[in-house]
């Protein structure tokens, strides 16, 4: 199956590679072409795992079938997004250790990065969430976490601030204990113990990688950025920057939002059972 994969990498590579070629040139991502075989398989693994999901539901939960089309259709896309942190976090693990990376915080380049920014940035999964959001009429925020999402991330291929690629995405850790909860929800199962132990995972694990590790990050970045703004454009450090203050101000947002939402849920139980 791996050697499948790849060669179905390398077909879509070679074939796609003059339509790559034009938009690297464009955007100045010298590094593209050589992914895009992995961005286009990539997008079309996400898009087969929405497809067969409806398939899958009805198998696992009998509640999935009682549940209006339109939470039918959050489902399937929680379901490619729990698909997306499985995949992306051995990436992510390999990609931490780059001696290439670790040397040159602001130009380092290493082709394990590279990979990984194909299946879980901005050419796939990122824009892939942006469009779901605006077609699926979802929460402002997530377009906006999208949209923010692919000005940081897009440069990655120039090279540049690849060594943060990987670091940022850690954030994605706290993403399985979030569709947890929401499936416990749908699944008739909300204030259980296991939606409690679930909560307290959810908010402990956000608040450690995207607010505490995602301040120190962003630290870190914003000293690469000064240390050479004499060798970028204004507008890629604007853009990326911006980009990652609009990540973290959405995080301390959606931290606010979960601790409000279960306070509220479980002194409603509580009231219920007294």
């Amino acid at each position: 199956m791996v050697s499948y994969l790849h060669a179905l990498q390398d077909t879509l590579r070679v074939g796609l590679l003059p339509a790559s070629l034009p938009l690297a040139r464009l955007l100045s991502l010298p590094h593209l072409p050589d992914h895009f075989g992995t961005v286009a398989s990539s997008a079309l693994f996400f898009w087969a795992v929405q497809l067969v999901s409806p398939y899958v539901a009805p198998l696992v939960s009998r509640s999935y079938a009682t549940l209006p089309k339109r939470t039918q259709h959050e489902w399937h896309v929680r379901v490619v997004s729990v698909a997306h942190v499985l995949v992306m976090l051995p990436m992510i693990r390999e990609s931490l250790g780059k001696d290439a990376l670790n040397r040159d915080r602001a130009f380092g380049w290493d082709e394990a990065v590279g990979s990984l920014g194909s299946v879980a940035n901005g050419y796939v999964y990122f824009l892939w969430d942006t469009f779901e959001s605006i077609l699926g009429k979802g929460d402002i925020g997530f377009i906006i976490h999208g949209i923010a999402s692919l000005a940081t991330f897009t440069p990655l291929y120039r090279p540049f601030i690849a060594y943060y690629a990987p670091r940022a995405l850690l954030f994605e850790l706290s993403t399985p204990f979030l569709n947890i909860h929401w499936f416990l929800d749908k699944t008739g199962r909300t204030g259980g113990i296991l939606q409690r132990v679930n909560g307290v995972l959810l908010l402990g694990t956000f608040f450690a990688v995207r607010l505490c590790y995602g301040a120190y990050i962003s630290y870190q970045l914003f000293q690469t950025l000064f240390d050479v703004r004499g060798q970028v454009s204004s507008i890629g450090l604007i853009s990326v920057g911006l980009g990652n203050i609009t990540l973290n101000l959405l995080n301390w947002f959606w931290f606010v939002k979960m601790v409000a939402a279960l306070k509220k849920r479980f002194a409603g139980k509580r009231k219920k059972s007294e």
